[in-house]
């Protein structure tokens, strides 16, 4: 353990920081002497954790038992001024369940739904297995007893309090005498003071948008229009359709003439459309026979690729919207064998259920995205769990994708992607992105097209519909309790 990674640990019976004298003193004081203390606090706190004395116990390494009370001062200031920025019912820095027993190692997330899993690999495994241990350590210490093992852990709970430090605190059930009672240790880490680094001037560098098709020709059109008018409005990027002439639902000889001349004709369009304001060509269609893959569409889009340069590749769909924002941090969080971007997509519900619940006239997705009003919890949800669209440098995607994306139809391709670069040495920029939405369509699951991954697909079309509370009264005004919703739908969204 090195010297930046010692978290300090107090037992909690030992302080009570909070509830004493002192600490009320403190947070009677004036907001600007406050505001001092805390920087003060850190600062002290950041020093003495650097020169926090080290002492060995049976081939152990610890640091000092006594926990600074600057530390915890700060935190209880970084908490309860939050308090006062939230609307009740709302924790706004929540606490995370844990176990790190023998035969047990598992977290659990808050939220809507249970998030159970086991703790990750790497800094997270080694940091609650660190404060597990050193907490052990000091148990054993302070009882005298050193048959104290995992056995005896009840669990512990950590958080994170922005500023201030990642408190944790575990449970142990007691030995001896009072075996019905229980030990609590608390630990924490400071965090250090801030560190400031400049990496200079970017956001012109080229995005080349990939987008697999095949027989959405409306909404293929729309797609390219707001491609144009991107370009229209000064970005750097390039569109590569990729097009495929089979797949599900099939088309018959017709259909597919149709698709195939409107799809040549909406890229001819716009390159003429960006022509006439200057532009040289930005869309380019790639034409392939067989069934649809839109892993092999975007293997084929990336070698198609003839610049000279290293490009970003931003894996997208054809029921994507987006705008400047998403393009400038596609660029951000991308760099050539360094980083890369897997946003997570905000995914709009069923508008028909939307509004019928809320008995409104329905208003078009794309209206609500361009009047900034489309990201609420009624509207749609964050895809946690999705991974298909993405931002990469091209040659990391050639270098990482190899031929492990021939798979057909729908699914998986973005699963094995995202794996593949979890596995490299690049780093991986994971977080919501509120320029990045996909515009619900009706979802189609056939069993010859999707095989094994059709109960996948169901459940993905189920839970795109609407949200559970709107599944439940929209089931509720068509089935029964028509008189009891009408009249809590008439209170609910009259006050949101």
């Amino acid at each position: 353990m090195t010297w930046l990674s010692r978290p300090v640990f107090a037992i909690a019976a030992e302080r009570r920081y909070r509830s004493s004298g002192a600490a009320s003193a403190a947070l009677r004081m004036r907001p600007s002497r406050r505001l001092c203390l805390l920087a003060a606090g850190l600062a002290v706190a950041g020093a003495l954790f650097l020169l926090a004395p080290v002492t060995r116990d049976r081939g152990k390494t610890r640091v000092r038992r006594k926990l600074p009370e600057v530390v915890e001062l700060a935190a209880t200031e970084v908490e309860n001024n939050t308090r006062y920025d939230v609307p009740p019912g709302v924790e706004p820095y929540p606490w995370h369940y844990f176990e790190m027993s023998k035969g047990r190692k598992m977290v659990i997330e808050p939220g809507a739904e249970e998030t159970r899993r086991g703790p990750r690999r790497g800094p997270e495994l080694d940091e609650l297995s660190a404060v597990f241990n050193i907490s052990l350590a000091e148990l054993q210490q302070r009882t005298g007893n050193a048959n104290y093992s995992s056995a005896d852990t009840l669990g512990g709970r950590y958080r994170l309090l922005p500023g201030a430090a990642v408190q944790y605190e575990l449970y142990f059930a007691s030995r001896g005498d009072s075996r019905s009672g229980f030990h609590t240790v608390r630990v924490t880490r400071p965090l250090q003071p801030l560190r400031v680094e400049y990496y200079g001037l970017g956001g012109h560098e080229l995005v080349n948008v990939l987008l697999p098709y095949y027989s959405r020709l409306e909404t293929l059109r729309q797609f390219v229009g707001r491609f144009a008018a991107l370009v229209e409005a000064g970005e750097e990027a390039v569109l590569t359709v990729i097009r495929y002439t089979d797949g599900f639902p099939s088309m018959d000889a017709e259909q597919q003439r149709r698709d195939a001349e409107g799809a040549a004709e909406v890229v001819r369009q716009a390159n003429s459309r960006l022509a006439a304001h200057g532009a040289a060509p930005r869309v380019r269609l790639i034409e392939r026979t067989g069934t649809f893959s839109r892993g092999l569409a975007l293997m084929e889009g990336a070698r198609a690729w003839d610049g000279e340069e290293d490009v970003i590749l931003f894996l997208c769909d054809v029921d994507m919207v987006f705008g400047s924002e998403f393009l400038q941090r596609c660029r951000a969080n991308t760099a050539p064998a360094r980083q890369a971007y897997f946003p997570i997509v905000f995914s709009t519900y069923n508008p028909a259920i939307v509004y019928s619940v809320q008995n409104k006239p329905v208003v078009p997705i794309l209206t609500s995205y361009e009047q900034g009003t489309v990201i609420n919890q009624e509207m749609g949800a964050w895809t946690t769990f999705g991974f298909g669209m993405s931002c990469q440098y091209r040659s990391d995607f050639q270098r990482l994708s190899g031929q492990f994306l021939n798979i057909t139809g729908w699914g998986l391709e973005d699963v094995k992607l995202y794996q593949r670069f979890q596995k490299s040495d690049v780093e991986i920029v994971r977080m919501t992105d509120p320029d990045l939405v996909h515009i619900y369509h009706k979802k189609e699951c056939n069993k010859r097209e999707v095989g094994k991954r059709f109960n996948s697909c169901l459940r993905s079309k189920a839970v795109k519909e609407s949200s559970q509370l709107g599944w439940g009264l929209w089931v509720y005004k068509n089935v029964g309790d028509t008189a009891d919703v009408e009249n809590f739908l008439l209170q609910y969204y009259s006050n949101g």
